[in-house]
């Protein structure tokens, strides 16, 4: 399968890079951690709502009047995969006004490394003008990202797009695989996934690191 469709993943600018280093290193601390993902966050926002339809709004400035963009309200509904998805909300709501938030809880079996749902607000009924955004930092396997995207397809949303800071060609391949037209994007593709079917060269589990929990 050819990755590059729907697939966009950030130029690696020295700003990017700086900040994956922070994330990748086993030697950084939990609150440095979160600062980075934040950073990395509102880079990905920025990319991702390049997208998101947008409407011309007439501006006053204090010299004329000018005409600008502006996302309408109500327009998008953010989808975290608990719990390691919350920190990629921040960004999207310091862009765009009043989102719906409809977090999905998902436990991975370790034997099976399938994704069990044990927790989903999104509504039966997806209003059809939302851009829905699933966002988990982790596109590894892509199970979690597939079943997210078939919840929010039994819905009834038109327009999915997943929003992931590191991913795995094999997640990307199975998300693809079975939803060919959800754009993906990403900080950075990684090589591959191991054995335990962690992504390699990663930075190892995202909820832990961000919350502090190892």
């Amino acid at each position: 399968m050819d990755l590059s469709r729907n697939l966009h993943v950030l130029p690696p600018t020295n700003a990017l890079r700086t900040r994956l280093a922070v994330l990748r290193s086993t030697f950084t601390t939990s609150s440095a951690f979160r600062e980075a993902a934040l950073q990395i966050g509102r880079m990905l926002a920025e990319r991702a709502l390049e997208e998101h339809p947008a409407v011309v709004l007439g501006v006053s400035t204090p010299v004329e009047n000018t005409f600008e963009l502006a996302f309408p309200e109500r327009s998008a509904a953010l989808v975290p995969i608990l719990r390691a998805g919350n920190a990629l909300v921040e960004p999207f709501c310091e862009l765009l006004p009043n989102p719906s938030v409809w977090h999905v809880g998902m436990s991975r079996d370790h034997e099976t490394k399938r994704p069990r749902v044990y927790s989903n607000a999104i509504p039966k009924e997806v209003p059809p003008t939302k851009t829905c955004y699933v966002l988990d930092p982790m596109l590894a396997t892509g199970g979690s990202a597939e079943e997210a995207v078939r919840l929010l397809a039994e819905g009834g949303a038109s327009k999915v797009v997943f929003v992931g800071i590191v991913g795995a060609p094999e997640g990307v391949r199975r998300l693809h695989g079975t939803y060919p037209d959800v754009p993906v994007y990403l900080a950075a593709l990684d090589r591959c996934l191991n054995d335990d079917a962690y992504i390699l060269p990663g930075l190892g589990d995202f909820g832990d690191r961000y919350y502090n929990s190892l």
